[in-house]
């Protein structure tokens, strides 16, 4: 699909935008609806249903009889890697934007980004969003920087400085530029990272990027990546071992990624830190970031703020303490934000 010169053909576009489904009954309308009511009206809404055992299918399904633009693809449950694959292979259209079910795009969301891709026929449009409570209490709007510039070398390393989100939703990215990655399914925790950094890989890359939010990112007590268990910890250690992998096979050649590498791992130390890790799972890690924490201090206190550097240093040095340290800085955030 060319780049199109002129206004008048905007309508000309189409996007699928594929929605990986299960068991959203109580968030799926509300979805739904911010399609169905986007202003770039040229779009198919493809639902994927992981085997939903709620009944969010019967109710995409009373949709797709008020709409034509909604398809729905059901499968057994295969998890969001998977089902994610699955509505890429089925869509439409050249154009592809992903939205969680559980999530919502501004009405004008698909309209933003076509114009940015009619402007620069960019491969990858990013884009800003907003994270919010089920009760629509802001927690904070993600503006990007990319401050390396918009090249995959660039993006990269925004990413992994935090700088940038590492998500795969709220994007528009061509069905075959996805459908060149291949992340594991058995990775259920930083899915998007994962697929992302693939992406990357290709230096030819063309990327844009609009100054907008055009994505609600909804954080709910119940998502995942809100609970506190071993099993999650565990997850997100399979995680870190693939990026090891990644970095180590791809950035460690050159010099040019070491420090935001570091950040990276030292925010994902953090969560895991704030998943309910143990000593005995994060002592691997320490050996690795240690050294650096008081080389890179300022840097750190200025990119992740004084009570997280106080909360690491603690971890690796007096873990017992840490241990109580954790409990009130997981309660604050609990009253705050009530996740």
């Amino acid at each position: 699909m060319g780049i199109i010169s002129t206004e008048n053909n905007l309508t000309d576009i189409f996007v699928s935008i594929v929605i990986p489904m299960y068991n959203s009954e109580q968030y799926i309308s509300a979805c739904l609806n911010t399609c169905i009511n986007q202003t770039h009206s040229a779009i198919e809404v493809l639902v994927v249903d992981d085997g939903s055992t709620d009944q969010s299918l019967e109710i995409v399904k009373k949709y797709q009889c008020k709409d034509e633009r909604i398809h729905v693809v059901s499968q057994s449950n295969k998890g969001l890697v998977e089902t994610r694959k699955v509505g890429v292979k089925n869509a439409f259209y050249d154009l592809i934007v992903f939205l969680d079910s559980d999530d919502t795009l501004e009405n004008d969301a698909i309209s933003l980004l076509i114009k940015q891709y009619i402007k620069t026929g960019a491969d990858l449009v990013l884009a800003n969003f907003l994270v919010e409570t089920e009760n629509k209490k802001l927690i904070f709007e993600q503006y990007n920087t990319y401050q390396y510039g918009l090249t995959a070398e660039g993006v990269l390393k925004s990413v992994l400085i935090k700088d940038a989100a590492p998500t795969i939703w709220g994007k528009l990215i061509k069905k075959d530029v996805f459908l060149q990655t291949n992340t594991p399914s058995d990775i259920t925790i930083g899915e998007d990272v994962v697929t992302l950094f693939q992406i990357l890989l290709n230096k030819s890359l063309k990327i844009s990027y609009i100054d907008d939010c055009i994505y609600h990112y909804i954080q709910r007590p119940s998502s995942m990546v809100n609970k506190k268990s071993k099993l999650i910890v565990d997850k997100r250690l399979k995680l870190l071992e693939w990026i090891d992998n990644y970095y180590c096979i791809n950035l460690k050649s050159t010099c040019q990624y070491e420090r935001c590498y570091y950040f990276f791992i030292l925010n994902e130390y953090f969560s895991l830190l704030k998943d309910g890790a143990n000593y005995a799972d994060i002592d691997c890690i320490i050996k690795q970031i240690k050294p650096e924490l008081f080389s890179y201090c300022s840097q750190i206190v200025k990119r992740m703020g004084l009570i997280r550097w106080g909360l690491i240093y603690t971890s690796m040095n007096f873990f017992s303490l840490f241990l109580i340290m954790r409990k009130g800085y997981l309660f604050i955030r609990k009253l705050k934000y009530g996740i």
